[in-house]
This record gives C-alpha cells, sequence and structure tokens, in this order.
C-alpha cells in the first residue's frame, strides 16, 4: 500500500506476471497520480 509503479519499454512479446494475495478489484486501484498523492497525504514537491 502506498507505493505508485509503473511498468514499460517492454518489448513487443513479453509477459509481466503480477502476483497478489486477493483477487483483482477494479475499484481498489488508483489510476491518476495526483488522485494517489491526495490518499497517501503528500502534494508532490
Amino acid at each position: 500500500p502506498g507505493i505508485w509503479g509503473i511498468q514499460y519499454k517492454f518489448q513487443p512479446e513479453t509477459v509481466l506476471l503480477g502476483m497478489a494475495s486477493h483477487p483483482y478489484d477494479a475499484a481498489d486501484y488508483i489510476r491518476d497520480y495526483s488522485d494517489f498523492l491526495a490518499v497517501v497525504g503528500r502534494d508532490g514537491s
């Protein structure tokens, strides 16, 4: 919790495997960095 991650610069046929302890729920994810900063209590500076 509280970690913003970005994956990029993959080769065309790269596979990214993600492992988690809970089933995926799209509603649990923050997709906007400024929203993330507001949730973790930082102003981005």
